[in-house]
């Protein structure tokens, strides 16, 4: 399913919250909501919520958005870049409000207007772009409020999960080099490696994401290791979960290390030279958790000075990068396969 319509449908399901409790709505601290059962509640009750959106007008988003609330015979006040498109009757009538292009600056600076606001659900997983990024939270009210906050874990889970596994591909199956070869019109005949029984899969921080990567890492065949702040908590796909404190040892063992943890000042710069140290020569590091929890410098030098294998990148510390970041570099083709994180 369309992430989008499953946030959608988690926003609208939040009007089921507000008109028959928390049962009929969106699960709580969740993305992956549920919308309201036909005829459970009245299109004429429906109609008195005020749904809105922070996103691009016009937009993919907003137009689904639009009519997963139109099916839920809610009252769609629209989609705005900002909250300045609203007036201020519009803002004090918001009850359930989806946020897109929003970030903690934002929000409390059009705090004191949101004055019906019972529901606010946000796109991402991480939402440290909402309570600040180890800083000050540049909306104290929210977490003071009464007001639900849903993210949206899980939403992009599967999307995640098989950039994951094409980041393996890439490396495992040496497409750089076979495309190096194609460039210059040189055959060039090479052993082609496999997975199955072979190989090591990795998980730093196994939660959703992590977990669906495991899975797809088990159906190649690779024996998969993780760590997690409560290794008793088993996963299906992982054959040994690792403490945190034994980070290292597991690294050592992995040809292919995946990054799935969230942002927070514990986990800023968890990865840094000694881990990528510790590291096998051919491992290759895939990062699809936050940039920020990694010492991008170490990992970068590591790459240059083939310490690993390769790293496949959907995340960055900033984000776009700066201009000259040495990710760019051609010292890096062959190295470095990267998207650019929404």
């Amino acid at each position: 399913m369309d992430p989008i319509q499953i946030l959608g449908g988690a926003a609208v399901g939040a009007v089921g919250m507000l008109l028959c409790g928390p049962s009929a709505g969106a699960g709580s601290g969740s993305g992956s909501g549920r919308i309201v059962p036909t005829g459970s509640v009245s299109t004429g009750a429906a109609s008195s919520i005020k749904f809105a959106a922070i996103t691009t007008p016009g937009g993919d988003v907003a137009k689904k958005l639009e009519a997963a609330a139109k099916a839920a015979g809610v009252h769609w006040l629209g989609a705005h870049e900002d909250f300045d498109g609203f007036s201020d009757a519009e803002l004090a009538s918001i009850e359930v409000l989806a946020g897109h292009k929003l970030n903690g600056a934002k929000l409390g600076k059009a705090w004191s207007k949101l004055t019906s606001l019972k529901w606010f659900q946000v796109w991402s997983a991480g939402v440290e772009g909402i309570f600040g990024k180890g800083g000050p939270c540049p909306c104290p009210e929210l977490p003071k409020s009464s007001v639900i906050m849903c993210n949206a874990s899980g939403a992009y889970t599967d999307i995640i999960a098989e950039y994951v596994m094409a980041g393996v591909l890439f490396f495992d199956k040496e497409l750089p080099r076979r495309e190096a070869s194609r460039k210059i019109g040189k055959w060039e005949k090479f052993p082609l490696p496999c997975c199955t029984g072979e190989q090591t899969f990795g998980v730093v921080g196994i939660g959703d994401i992590g977990s669906a990567s495991a899975k797809l890492a088990k159906a190649f065949g690779m024996r998969v290791v993780a760590t997690r702040r409560r290794p008793e908590i088993p996963d299906p796909y992982v054959d040994q979960m690792y403490p945190m404190d034994n980070l290292k040892t597991m690294l050592a063992e992995c040809d292919f290390v995946c990054m799935a943890t969230p942002w927070t000042p514990a986990t800023d710069k968890m990865l840094k030279a000694e881990h990528f140290a510790a590291m096998k020569k051919t491992a290759v590091f895939i990062n699809v958790g936050r940039g920020k929890c990694v010492d991008e410098a170490a990992l970068l030098t590591a790459l240059e000075t083939d310490q690993i294998k390769g790293a496949a990148l959907d995340v960055t510390a900033s984000e776009p990068v700066e201009e000259g970041w040495r990710g760019w570099g051609t010292g890096m083709d062959g190295k470095m396969l990267m998207s650019c994180h929404r």
